[in-house]
């Protein structure tokens, strides 16, 4: 018996500073999805919208900063398996940007914060650590999640 999957396609903003070289997460809370787990600031990608300007978006609503499209370099793109979805997933990394990362959404998100690679959250998304500790480090631009099971 065959299931059909709907597809969808989000961002990620992997913001990091250069100085420090450290990454913002934010603690997801009532959202119904990995809710207690660190991740990126991220989203969907809406009707009619471009990747950029859905990472330009999401990066203003969540975490009050503004990105110049311009500044986003695509680092990463996961095919990633839900059990009701398919997502395809763009990772941007941005290290300009106006503003100072903070909570804009609180009923969504616990916590903002800075974090230093090598010392990175316990209770992170799993596929968000596989990123940002593995593949974008390596240079690894594709990868599937949630395949295995298949």
């Amino acid at each position: 018996m065959s299931t059909t999957h709907t597809q969808r396609s989000a961002v990620y903003l992997i913001l990091q500073d250069p100085a420090t070289r450290q990454i913002v997460m934010i603690l997801r809370q009532n959202t119904g999805y990995e809710d207690g787990h660190y991740g990126l600031p991220a989203g969907h990608i809406e009707s009619g919208e471009s990747a950029t300007e859905a990472m330009v978006r999401e990066a203003r609503e969540e975490i009050g900063i503004v990105l110049d499209a311009a500044d986003l370099e695509p680092v990463h793109v996961q095919q990633r398996r839900t059990p009701d979805y398919i997502y395809f997933d763009v990772y941007f990394l941005a290290q300009h940007w106006h503003g100072q990362p903070r909570n804009c959404e609180p009923h969504k998100c616990g916590d903002v914060r800075w974090v230093d690679l090598s010392d990175y959250p316990a209770n992170c998304v799993p596929f968000t650590r596989q990123i940002v500790q593995e593949f974008w480090p390596q240079g690894v631009t594709y990868s599937q999640y949630g395949w295995e099971s298949r």
